[in-house]
């Protein structure tokens, strides 16, 4: 693999050094889902975003979409137990 397709990821707090990571699926925001989330926020008067903010699988399905690694900006890291660890910003070496 070449320098320039490193990727740095850092885990998440909640995932210990010991546990296992069952896999890494990079994610991008959806300009589409920001609108909806963004909706159903005013609707919802603000409410929905602490739920977005509380549950990482939410916050997969309202602000991400799944692609490839190239053009990905987050990876979704899922432990044992098939728990959703963290979406974590990555950084590309340019």
């Amino acid at each position: 693999m070449s320098e320039s397709n490193l990727i740095h990821a850092t885990a998440h707090e909640n995932l210990g050094s010991e546990d296992k990571i069952l896999y890494m699926q990079p994610l991008k925001i959806s300009p589409g889902k920001i609108a909806l989330l963004t909706l159903l926020s005013l609707v919802t008067c603000g409410i929905f975003l602490l739920f977005i903010w509380w549950f990482i699988e939410l916050r997969r399905v309202f602000i991400y979409s799944f692609c490839d690694i190239k053009d990905a900006t987050r990876v979704l890291v899922v432990g044992e137990g098939n728990l959703c660890s963290s979406i974590r910003q990555i950084k590309r070496d340019s």
